[in-house]
Parts: C-alpha cells; sequence; structure tokens
C-alpha cells in the first residue's frame, strides 16, 4: 500500500517537473518577466475592475469566459497590487495547466494506461504555436481538454465521491469557451448510446456539459454572431488557393517536416506538395490500423472531438482555412493535435519505448523557432509606477498596439 502510494506521490512529481520545465522552455518570459496578453488585460482585468462581479456574465467573442472571469475575481478580490497582477495571472494559468494534467492521469489511472504521465502531459508536447500556454485568456483550450478527457473516460458507474464538484467544474468548464458546443453532436449521442444501461444519475454530468453546450451555442448563434461568422475577415487581402482543403493538410505538413525550413534542399512548390500528400496518406493509413488496435469501446469520443473541433475551424474560415498553420496560429489545432495523440497512445501504449519518446521530442525541439517565443518587453512594472504616482492611466500591453485604461477614481496604492 505505501509503494502504490510512493508510486502516485512520484508521478505527481514528474508531472510536475515535465508542465512547469516545459513551459519554462516554451515561454520563460512569463516567469521571468510576466506581462499581460491582449484579452488578459483589454477583458478579464480591465472588465472586472470595471464591472466587478457583473463582469461573469459579459460574452466576449460569442461565449462565457466562467473559468477566466472567475481568476480574475479572485485576484480582484485579493486587492493584489497591480504591480503584481501579471504573476498573478501567468500563475493562475500554470495552476490550472498542472490541475488538468492532474485529471488526465487520474483518467489514465482508471483506464489502465500503462504511459499515463505521456498522457497526462501530451498537451504541452505537442509542436504548435505558444498562444495558448501561459496565458490566462486562453484557459478554454486548456479546459475543453477536462471535457473531451471526461467524456472518453466516462462510465456507467456512478462515483458519489465528489459528484456534486465535480458537476460544478464540468459546468465551469462547458461555459468557458466555445468547445462545448461544438461538442453538443457528440454529448447527444453518448447519451443516446448510454441510455439503457446509466442510470439518470450518472447521465447527469453528460447534460451538464449539454447544457453549458446549448448556453454557449446561442450565445454564438444570436447573442453575438458575427464574432464566429466574421473570422475569415482577417484573411480578407488573400486570395482564396485552388484545392484549399487540400493545400490546408499539406501545407502544414511541409511546414512541420521542415520542407520550408532551409534545413532541406530547396523543392519546387509542387514537389513540397507531392511529398507531403504522399506522407498524408501514410499517416491516414497508419491511423487507421492504430485506431483498429484500441480496444477501448469509447474511442469513437476522440475520433469525433477531433473531427468537431477541427471542421468548426474549417467552417469559420471556409474557402481561407489553408492560410491557418498549426506552428502559426496553435488554437485551431490543439485540440484535434491532442486527441489524435491519446489515440495513437492508447494503440501503441504495450509498444511504446523511451527511445521513441527521445526522438519525439527532438523532433518537437527542432520547431524552437516556433514553439518558444518570448512577448517584447512593455515595461509593465515602470508603467504601473506612473499610474500610482498620477502620471498615467492608461497601460500599454502586447500585441503591439493594445492598451489598457484603467479606472481613474481607482485609489491609488
Amino acid at each position: 500500500m505505501v509503494k502504490k502510494y510512493n508510486k502516485k506521490y512520484l508521478d505527481v512529481v514528474i508531472i510536475f517537473l515535465v508542465i512547469f520545465l516545459t513551459l519554462l522552455y516554451r515561454r520563460y518570459d512569463a516567469f521571468t518577466n510576466p506581462q499581460l496578453w491582449a484579452e488578459n488585460g483589454t477583458i478579464i482585468f480591465k472588465e472586472w475592475e470595471t464591472y466587478h462581479f457583473n463582469s461573469i456574465l459579459i460574452i466576449y467573442s460569442g461565449y462565457f469566459l466562467v473559468v477566466q472571469r472567475i481568476i480574475g475575481a479572485v485576484i480582484g478580490l485579493l486587492s493584489i497590487n497591480y504591480l503584481y497582477i501579471p504573476i498573478a495571472y501567468n500563475l493562475s494559468a500554470f495552476i490550472v495547466t498542472f490541475l488538468v494534467a492532474i485529471g488526465l492521469w487520474n483518467s489514465a489511472l482508471r483506464l489502465n494506461v500503462k504511459h499515463r504521465i505521456l498522457y497526462a502531459t501530451l498537451f504541452v508536447l505537442i509542436p504548435v504555436g505558444n498562444e495558448l500556454y501561459m496565458d490566462e485568456a486562453s484557459l478554454q483550450w486548456i479546459t475543453a481538454i477536462y471535457l473531451i478527457n471526461y467524456m472518453f473516460a466516462w462510465n456507467n458507474k456512478i462515483n458519489e465521491k465528489h459528484y456534486l464538484l465535480n458537476l460544478l467544474l464540468l459546468f465551469i468548464c462547458a461555459t468557458s469557451g466555445p468547445y462545448s458546443a461544438v461538442l453538443l453532436p457528440l454529448t447527444l449521442l453518448m447519451v443516446f448510446l448510454n441510455r439503457k444501461e446509466a442510470t439518470i444519475k450518472r447521465l447527469i454530468p453528460l447534460f451538464v456539459i449539454f447544457l453549458g453546450g446549448i448556453i454557449q451555442a446561442i450565445c454564438i448563434k444570436f447573442i453575438q454572431p458575427a464574432a464566429f461568422t466574421g473570422r475569415s475577415a482577417g484573411l480578407n487581402g488573400f486570395e482564396k488557393e485552388h484545392f484549399h482543403l487540400l493545400k490546408l493538410f499539406t501545407k502544414n505538413i511541409s511546414e512541420m517536416l521542415y520542407f520550408n525550413s532551409g534545413v532541406l534542399p530547396q523543392m519546387p512548390d509542387r514537389l513540397k506538395t507531392i511529398f507531403s500528400l504522399l506522407i498524408l496518406i501514410g499517416f491516414v493509413l497508419f491511423f487507421i490500423i492504430s485506431y483498429r488496435k484500441i480496444e477501448n469501446k469509447r474511442k469513437y469520443v476522440l475520433l469525433l472531438s477531433a473531427a468537431l473541433c477541427f471542421g468548426s475551424f474549417i467552417i469559420a474560415y471556409w474557402p481561407k482555412e489553408s492560410y491557418i498553420l498549426s506552428l502559426e496560429i496553435a488554437r485551431y489545432y490543439f485540440l484535434p493535435y491532442i486527441c489524435l495523440g491519446w489515440l495513437l497512445i492508447l494503440a501503441w501504449d504495450e509498444k511504446i519505448k523511451i527511445i521513441y519518446i527521445a526522438l519525439y521530442m527532438c523532433f518537437m525541439l527542432l520547431h524552437s523557432h516556433f514553439i518558444r517565443t518570448a512577448l517584447p518587453d512593455k515595461n509593465w512594472k515602470g508603467q504601473i509606477k506612473e499610474y500610482y504616482e498620477g502620471k498615467r492611466d492608461t497601460i500599454k500591453i502586447n500585441p503591439d498596439g493594445w492598451e489598457i485604461l484603467l479606472p481613474p477614481n481607482k485609489e491609488r496604492k
């Protein structure tokens, strides 16, 4: 019993180290020079300072951001000096990331996954851009992992321990970003497939996710529809590419395999496309073989989650989706990559060796130009000191052109 406890404790320590060291490598500036990024400042921080608890009910970008608003409220209630707001926000993002990883590890334990630490930390090890890591305003992508994993690891038996707390967490995650709405068809499918075996009480968690999805879908469809349908407006200066859907895949493969990096010899675009297409066909065949090997009967949850999330991105940007690549804009590939990665782990769990993981890590590190970034220094502390001295009310933040107008009647400390 003691040995089993020690093994679990060691797993948690390893998970913490993997999360910490990986994020330190990928976003070292978030630890050494914390700064607010975009919506962290203009939405979460500013709207808490302006509207307080009413800010939790404010819809942004088409949906509620309950997790982010709650964190902003907690930090606000602690009356933290503005000098340390970026530290508090980055720390909160790290804590949520770590807690989600622990939740994934617990699920892997119940699913008898041999490489449960890899399963739990995969989401920080995928080769995509860094925009979602150590960013409090982007936590909806991290909490979406929790929702998808919960649905995959869900079973017909009732776990009375922390039942109500789990329902609350599910509802908060389901109302923190658009993905509960994206996953609505899958939630309904799970309820339908398990309607005979599961009790109503056991199905309630799925209904909670469904309720959150309905709320977010109403916001997206009727309250702020332009936030979703207008996303392709940022690509108005780009011409639609021929075979754009195919190029979405081939261009990502070309970038992922260094065809455009200068590491490999230069080759014509047509040749890059041919090589990328052959690699894509090979991966699809490999994935089909892998998927058929998985014995877990709920494997369809991960496959459909990947398809729904990726499909929603394609619909939003159609017909210019081929300009959005994973190493540059991570958010639309983050969840599909994780779901596919989990399926491959489940398929080859007994045959994965340390050398394979090491080779993968080398592959990821070779993309350091994309996966390792630092924000320009906006001198947050210097600006806040001037604010407290009464010299300014506007604080410039990243990215360029973004700023926060702090309430002028705020008591200066």
